[in-house]
């Protein structure tokens, strides 16, 4: 039961990534110490498998995932995005308060770099070149302008559905910030939060799933191949690309969500204001030490 409700919690904290645009919910599960035994399980996942899943037989299945593991996680994360998204909005942490949410996970991401890093087995002086990769790849995302056309159409939210599972598998790549790209973020969000109120809402919210479905089938498989050959260099470019990521939670901005996030940025200066903002940095770095040590207790 400990154990469930460990990863239940994790779970809901990949949820909560997912809803915060910038995040990654692939760097969170990294930082809680389940990313690769994630990939491994999802990477088992197949059309026959996902059949026997929404008939209720698990029996059959029983032997190649480990459901003791992957319940709680998905339901967890199910619970973070629903959750989440209801407090994002009632509280305006990502209106009014954004900065000051931005803030706390820019000192989680920037922690996280560190901690990814000491996962190295070995440092070479080629790592600096995969982290270099990484790092420019994030970057170059953020020279990429909004999407301001929203579309429904059932295909096109198929297609981000399968888009924002890079943002749940890649770390530092963020797929509430793919959904923003592709201008379909706040219709996300809505039908989120409305889909128990309209079966319009609820097709549309089954539509986006059966993407992430798909995605998450042939993405897994993937990076998984990728992780068992090149683990270091895998490990190194995530960092480069988590630390590059953290140009999307810079807490000053002209909030001008139209504008290429390189042209929306604020440079800092010597204010009360930002002191705030530097002491939430601050209290995101000490979470990740936190975690990092809780979960070295509980190995």
């Amino acid at each position: 039961m400990k154990k469930f409700l460990s990863n239940l919690i994790k779970g809901i904290f990949i949820g909560l990534a997912f809803v915060i645009p910038g995040l990654s919910g692939a760097t969170v599960a990294l930082i809680l110490s389940v990313y690769e035994k994630l990939i491994s399980e999802l990477a088992k996942i197949n059309f026959s498998i996902l059949k026997n899943i929404c008939l209720l037989n698990f029996n059959t299945n029983s032997n190649q995932l480990k459901y003791s593991f992957l319940i709680p996680i998905s339901i967890g994360g199910i619970i973070g995005v629903l959750l989440f998204s209801k407090i994002l909005d009632e509280f305006h942490l990502l209106t009014t308060y954004k900065p000051y949410t931005l803030s706390y996970f820019f000192g989680l991401v920037l922690g996280s770099v560190f901690y990814i890093i000491n996962l190295l087995s070995e440092k070479k002086n080629i790592h600096f070149v995969f982290f270099l990769f990484g790092l420019i790849s994030a970057i170059s995302l953020s020279f990429i302008t909004y999407n301001e056309i929203v579309n429904t159409n059932y295909t096109y939210l198929f297609i981000c559905g399968f888009i924002a599972v890079l943002g749940m598998i890649i770390p530092g790549l963020s797929g509430s910030h793919l959904l923003w790209i592709l201008g379909i973020y706040p219709f996300i969000i809505e039908i989120i939060n409305n889909f128990l109120f309209s079966t319009e809402h609820f097709f549309y919210l089954l539509i986006f799933f059966f993407g992430l479905g798909f995605g998450i089938i042939s993405v897994s498989r993937l990076i998984k191949k990728v992780f068992e050959k090149f683990r270091d260099k895998t490990l190194v470019t995530m960092s480069g690309f988590i630390f590059g990521s953290l140009i999307f939670l810079w807490p000053l901005t002209k909030n001008n969500e139209q504008t290429r996030i390189i042209e929306n940025l604020i440079s800092p200066s010597l204010s009360v204001q930002n002191i705030k903002y530097l002491f939430i940095i601050i209290l995101g770095l000490i979470t990740v030490l936190f975690l990092n040590r809780t979960n070295k207790k509980n190995v």
